[in-house]
């Protein structure tokens, strides 16, 4: 969800993104590159955080308190541990 991300021009390698709040691979995601690879060709998949994202840092009641929402936001403390953490559901899901 990081409107700095518009200015790559991935598009124009052919390149799919997928973009939600905080990065992270999700039920949703994961239902989007099995389509993505099965159906469109795709072949390689990145995972991508961006610096200074607003669920770092902050709780899910915090962000509750702010929305409104009482829903799990998928906060985290280190992006390089989250990418982690993605990279790996990624592989070990057998999907791909």
């Amino acid at each position: 969800m990081d409107p700095r991300v518009q200015s790559v021009d991935v598009h124009a390698n052919g390149a799919f993104m997928l973009r939600n709040a905080g990065g992270r691979v999700t039920d949703d995601v994961i239902r989007s590159l099995v389509l993505c690879t099965r159906m469109l060709g795709v072949t390689e998949i990145t995972v991508l955080h961006h610096s200074d994202c607003r669920l770092q840092g902050v709780t899910n009641d915090e962000l509750a308190l702010l929305t409104g929402a009482s829903v799990d936001f998928l906060t985290f403390e280190d992006s390089a541990t989250t990418v982690s953490e993605d990279v790996h559901r990624l592989r070990t899901c057998g999907l791909f």
